[in-house]
């Protein structure tokens, strides 16, 4: 089974990262997923990098929670999430 392979090499290569490393992986892959979204790939997404409460003011600030929020606490599957009207390029 050549998907029991990769993912053995992927979770090994994974095991390598160190915490900062693994933080950037996580937002990269969130951005990514985003931007499918937009493009139409994806057609629901329940992430915060699409929801109209997210901003970014230098970091995400969630307006429906009224807090500030890390990388490390940007959802992937959101039960309060509200679409964008258009979702918002974060760089």
């Amino acid at each position: 089974m050549e998907i029991e392979r990769c993912m053995s090499i992927i979770s090994s290569a994974m095991q390598q990262l160190g915490g900062e490393d693994l933080r950037g992986l996580f937002h990269g892959l969130l951005k990514l997923a985003a931007e499918l979204y937009k493009a139409g790939v994806i057609l629901e997404a329940r992430i915060c990098l699409t929801c109209k409460y997210l901003s970014k003011r230098g970091d995400y600030y969630c307006s429906l929670l009224k807090a500030p929020i890390s990388v490390e606490e940007l959802r992937v599957d959101c039960p309060d999430h509200s679409p964008a009207a258009r979702p918002a390029q974060w760089k």
